[in-house]
């Protein structure tokens, strides 16, 4: 491998780059060239690409090693996780930047002027993709300054591939290629404020509605979930206008600070309350929106920010990052959603992913707290972090005191299918331990007791039928990937001709409770494997719901129906 990578390029500036060039420069910094080559507002800058990391790794004999621990070990529990993947990140740490790299990294560096201030930030080559987000699991740094501290923040960000979170998101979105990362290297901008776009509204799938969130400061207090932010409503067809505007609540901002540190400071008790953006400056957001999503043909998930102006006049904006919206709602699931719950509302705040679930209240309030919580309680939280993905999989819901809709956490929680509520003013403070609630992440409550029968709904999309759906015939037989039992009444309500793929690995992990086949089977416990299995597998329902389409042939063999031309459908969760 170290031969072939010799051939490579281990830098390559940020204007220039197009969609295509992914595979090498990443998601993230390939959409940023793409929005430069598109005429848009972008700062500056370069790639560090995927093969200097893969080369890096090469000349420190690690990466075959890497490659064969992409993925966490099967039935491991949350601290055998961290410990694993504590013992790849130390590794890689461990691992110097090639002299021709660094060479490389250093004079890319100076060519943006001397001792620039920069961004240093993760771009993998999954990451902002259609299907993919990889919201907030890699490692991104702000205020770098100096060949030195440059880096040391890339080698951080390699490391951040090998974090808990990553190696859990790896294997819930089933990513299989080896694990690489590109690092994008961009001019500091020092935002007054920042915030996220959706070029639709992400709740209720409303093509004609833009959403914006703000807050004051660097961005990352709105994709991390730390305030609640502004939320603005903007309609996308001219006249477009502010059909909303939802204060949030800051009493901090970020503020960029040295080595690469991301500093808190006190907003004014006299600055609280007070809208962030005016309607000219969401407006100028919402323009560019709607030029990306035209530009890309598809909607778009973007971040932005306004920057002191040189001159002195209105705050300068740029756009820092664009993707395709990755979890979308359908037919406007959740919009005529009302509070759910058999008893009174307890707390409420932003729904931020659809569904209707309950459980026993867990709260926790730093993830080494993650062994109180149960398989299918309803995490509470001040805020949840990337880093807590492992534990996020296991609760039935999500509620935090803070964040937005755009935040990490709510994207994470809606590719989980989970219901979320964020924004839930004082939900640790008001909820009670072990009590039994119920959260309804499409109206943004949280009631007591259990919902109605027939009410959970963790998947809007999931309502099964009892007849098969009138559909379109085509030529074309469309087939699922089926993982879990707990998905195939989702699967069954929708369009599709049968089951092409049927996954076993999450069936396996759930129904044996982490212990491998091979044990059973070699201590002679072969009848109570397959009897957990068949249990892991049976659903109380009646046959007729879950029949509108059959089980279907493997995924790539030909049909003789007359729909003449096979084709697989790989089903990733687009609820939000």
């Amino acid at each position: 491998m170290a031969g072939e990578a010799e051939t490579q390029e281990w830098v390559r500036p940020l204007a220039g780059l197009t969609l295509n060039d992914a595979p090498s420069v990443g998601g993230k910094g390939a959409n940023l060239g793409e929005l430069i080559g598109g005429g848009f507002p972008v700062p500056g800058g370069f790639v560090v690409t995927k093969e200097a990391y893969l080369a890096a790794m090469d000349a420190a004999g690690l990466r075959t090693e890497l490659a064969a621990r992409a993925l966490p070990p099967t039935g491991v529990t949350e601290q055998e996780l961290l410990a694993f993947a504590e013992d790849v990140r130390t590794r890689v740490s461990k691992a110097a930047i090639p002299d021709a790299i660094a060479g490389s990294i250093t004079e890319a560096y100076r060519r943006l002027g001397d001792d620039r201030r920069v961004a240093v930030r993760s771009s993998a080559p999954a990451e902002d993709a259609a299907d993919t987000s990889f919201a907030g699991i890699h490692d991104s740094f702000t205020d770098v300054a100096g060949p030195a501290q440059l880096l040391e923040a890339i080698v951080r960000c390699w490391m951040s591939l090998w974090s808990a979170r990553a190696l859990t998101y790896r294997k819930v979105q089933n990513v299989e290629e080896e694990p690489s990362v590109a690092v994008v290297v961009q001019l500091m901008v020092d935002s007054v404020s920042a915030g996220v776009m959706f070029t639709v509204d992400p709740l209720t799938g409303d093509p004609d509605r833009i959403m914006i969130e703000a807050a004051r400061g660097l961005g990352e207090v709105v994709v991390g979930g730390q305030v609640e932010p502004d939320t603005y409503m903007v309609s996308k067809t001219e006249p477009r206008a502010v059909l909303s505007a939802h204060v949030g609540a800051q009493a901090f901002q970020l503020v960029a600070g040295e080595s690469a540190d991301e500093v808190p400071e006190q907003i004014p008790e006299s600055d609280r309350g007070r809208r962030v953006l005016t309607d000219r400056q969401v407006l100028a957001v919402a323009a560019l929106g709607v030029d990306a999503e035209k530009h890309y043909g598809v909607p778009q998930d973007m971040e932005f920010s306004f920057c002191p102006s040189a001159n002195g006049s209105d705050p300068d904006l740029y756009i820092v990052q664009s993707r395709p919206i990755t979890t979308l709602a359908q037919g406007g699931a959740g919009a005529d959603s009302g509070p759910s719950g058999a008893g009174e509302l307890l707390v409420s705040g932003l729904g931020a992913s659809p569904g209707v679930a309950s459980g026993r209240v867990r709260i926790m309030r730093e993830v080494a707290d993650a062994g109180s919580l149960n398989d299918g309680d309803v995490l509470v939280a001040p805020m949840t972090r990337p880093d807590w993905l492992p534990v996020l999989r296991r609760a039935s819901a999500i509620v935090t005191d803070g964040g937005g809709i755009t935040c990490h956490a709510a994207i994470v929680g809606r590719e989980l299918g989970k219901p979320v509520v964020v924004g839930a003013r004082g939900a640790t403070g008001t909820l009670v331990e072990g009590a039994l609630v119920t959260v309804d992440g499409s109206a943004g409550t949280i009631s007591a007791g259990a919902p109605a029968p027939g009410e959970v709904r963790p998947l809007p999309s999931a309502e099964p039928v009892a007849a098969a759906p009138t559909r379109e015939v085509t030529a074309t037989r469309v087939y699922v990937n089926l993982a879990t039992p707990d998905t195939a009444e989702e699967v069954a309500a929708m369009d599709v001709d049968g089951v092409g793929l049927l996954r076993a690995e999450f069936m396996i992990t759930e129904a044996l409770d982490g212990l491998h086949p091979a044990k059973l089977l070699a201590e002679g416990r072969r009848a109570e494997y397959v009897e957990k299995m068949a249990a892991g597998c049976r659903r109380s329902r009646p046959r007729s719901v879950i029949a509108p389409w059959s089980i279907g042939p493997s995924t790539c063999a030909p049909t003789s129906s007359p729909r003449s031309t096979a084709a697989t459908w790989n089903r990733t969760r687009t609820t939000r």
